[in-house]
């Protein structure tokens, strides 16, 4: 990788919060560029404009949402990685600075970009769905595989749980940050985990 390169990878990473937390329309170059601690000539030397930054912010940011998905789900029973998969949104809210607590500073780049993007980038928007619909497979899978060792009741409707779960934790999102209360989450996370239980092979 190039000097430039690594600096312009820099830049999206440095930026990625303050889109994720204010969105594309909320971001101005001023805050950009006093964010990351550049210049507005060296901004401009590296990406045309702020679009063009934007679309890499979007991208870098749904591969970092899908990477800990895979993480979560990656090992163990099945329960067990959707337990984890669960636990990785307890602390949507934060008051305060970022700490290793919070998911993604700024909430669900899924739930912040597909709000903003559904009518207004249909590029954009695809890349969110494509996120939305790799995340309900992955879920999905883990469902399923449940079923065939036995964890789980033959009798679950694999599309649905996935869907079930992924919905009540965007929501959950939502309101959590709406309210600015993450107790509501883990109410959230406690019921959808006592679900998982009862559908245990007896």
């Amino acid at each position: 990788m190039t000097k430039s390169e690594r600096t312009r990878k820099q830049i999206v990473i440095r930026s990625a919060s303050l889109f994720n937390e204010k969105g594309f329309a909320g971001s101005s170059v001023d805050e950009i560029v006093e964010k990351i601690d550049v210049t507005r000539r060296s901004l401009y030397k590296h990406f045309e404009g702020k679009e063009e930054l934007a679309q890499e912010v979007v991208e870098y940011l749904l591969d970092e949402t899908l990477a800990k998905t895979r993480s979560a789900l990656k090992s163990g029973s099945a329960q067990n990685r959707l337990f984890a998969y669960l636990d990785l949104y307890q602390n949507p809210y934060c008051a305060g600075p970022v700490t290793g607590e919070v998911y993604i500073n700024g909430g669900c780049p899924i739930l912040n970009f597909g709000v903003e993007y559904d009518d207004g980038d249909p590029h954009t928007a695809t890349k969110v769905a494509r996120a939305v619909n790799e995340t309900l497979k992955a879920l999905e899978s883990v469902i399923l595989e449940g079923k065939n060792e036995k964890e789980f009741r033959d009798d679950i409707d694999v599309s649905q749980l996935a869907l079930k779960i992924f919905s009540a934790i965007k929501g959950g999102i939502l309101v959590a940050r709406l309210l600015k209360n993450n107790n509501l989450m883990h109410q959230i996370i406690s019921g959808l985990k006592q679900e998982l239980l009862s559908y245990q092979e007896s």
